[in-house]
């Protein structure tokens, strides 16, 4: 894209990875760097003006948003991936809130129009039965069937955030240091690692500033492989081939 601007969210939850953003004239183009994507999933980008949602087929896709901050994925109602380019918590989590009532909103109006009948099969129509003679009893239908509907969803986004809430109570193994394993590239650095993790998050100290590094680590037996999004090749001083990619966002914030 002649022109645009790249930006690199990190991406935590339940699957965790990043996406890369390129803006241009009219919208986005958007690659996504996340372990166990789907059939199913949804895409919800934020900007300034508007929230978009995008059924997911591919990893890279465009969407007509620019100045994109924020971006979530959903599986079956439920945000399983998020992330940010800046913001305080507080606008954060109001931004979660409203992903999160409006993916079970949609999900439960997916799953009322799926297990309706199929459109074009003439089944005969059963015969209403016959209301009780009740004053303002049909006037009131519509309203009942809408505050049914509105319960429902209130019940399943309850239940949600209670999990959610559950997962961010418990933010899983604490980053350990380790020793620099890039001593000549980058002597003036701090390295960590998180338990599981193959992954190493740096900081390194380069003009006078602090840049946020991670190294990747390469497949085995694909050599000449890298990432789909900008990245250096280096080699650890025990040997180990990575890539080395800056984020905008500290993946451990």
């Amino acid at each position: 894209m002649i022109g645009a601007l790249y930006k690199r969210i990190m991406l935590s939850g339940s699957l965790a990875g990043a996406v890369r953003i390129s803006s241009g004239k009219g919208g986005s183009v958007l690659e996504l760097d996340l372990a166990g994507l789907s059939e199913g999933m949804n895409v919800y980008t934020v900007s300034a003006g508007s929230i978009i949602k995008t059924e997911l087929s591919s990893a890279r896709f465009d969407v007509g948003q620019t100045g994109i901050y924020a971006v979530a994925v959903e599986k079956d109602g439920r945000l399983v991936s998020a992330g940010f380019s800046g913001g305080t918590r507080a606008e954060k989590n109001r931004i979660l809130d409203e992903l999160r009532i409006r993916a079970a909103g949609e999900y439960e109006e997916r799953t009322r129009r799926t297990s309706a009948p199929e459109s074009g099969r003439e089944t005969p129509p059963a015969e209403p039965p016959k209301p009780e003679k009740t004053a303002g009893s049909a006037k009131d239908a519509p309203q009942a069937n809408k505050a049914e509907v509105t319960e429902r969803i209130l019940k399943q986004a309850e239940r949600l955030f209670a999990a959610l809430s559950a997962e961010e109570e418990d933010p899983g193994p604490a980053p350990v240091p380790v020793k620099n394993p890039f001593p000549k590239t980058y002597p003036r650095s701090e390295w960590r690692m998180i338990p599981g993790d193959e992954r190493l998050y740096g900081t390194v100290v380069t003009a006078g500033r602090e840049v946020r590094l991670t190294a990747l680590p390469a497949l085995t037996g694909q050599k000449n492989a890298r990432p789909p999004f900008r990245s250096r090749p280096i080699v650890s001083a025990d040997g180990k081939r990575y890539f080395i990619v800056r984020y905008e966002e500290p993946p451990l914030a």
